[in-house]
């Protein structure tokens, strides 16, 4: 038994960068006291929280999807071509082949679909953000 707590303090100790020995009792659990917070904490604490750092993530998630519902608004554009060559034995000289096409498509009449996946956009990303909306001191604090 005593063989196994001198192996632990000697890991101990080298684990906090001290040689490795003994380690002095001399208190017991009840005199231990949680060391003061430091008077300045820096902000950039806050974003390493794992809660902060999820909400985080799930506004931006919120975010795209409102820019994916605006974005449906607009009409789309296309644009393609086509070039190519017919090489035969019955012409003389070759035919050159091509083709240009385009289209734009736009939402004209959709029955208020497109409004209403903007709003549900809006809706998840007011949502996501709710719970984040407490004050810097309240985070700090906890």
């Amino acid at each position: 038994m005593k063989a196994q707590i001198a192996r632990q303090e000697n890991a101990l100790s080298v684990l906090t960068g001290e040689l490795p020995g003994a380690i002095d009792r001399g208190g017991t659990l009840a005199d231990l006291r949680q060391p003061p917070a430091p008077a300045a904490l820096p902000s950039n604490l806050l974003r390493r929280r794992p809660d902060v750092a999820a909400a985080e993530y799930r506004i931006a998630a919120a975010d795209a999807q409102m820019r994916v519902a605006r974005a449906d608004f607009m009409p789309s554009i296309d644009l393609a071509a086509a070039a190519g060559v017919v090489l035969s034995d019955l012409l003389a000289d070759p035919v050159s082949v091509w083709s240009l096409g385009g289209s734009i498509l736009a939402p004209i009449f959709q029955g208020g679909k497109l409004q209403a996946q903007l709003d549900g956009a809006t809706a998840q990303r007011d949502q996501a953000a709710g719970p984040t909306a407490q004050p810097p001191s309240t985070l700090f604090a906890k």
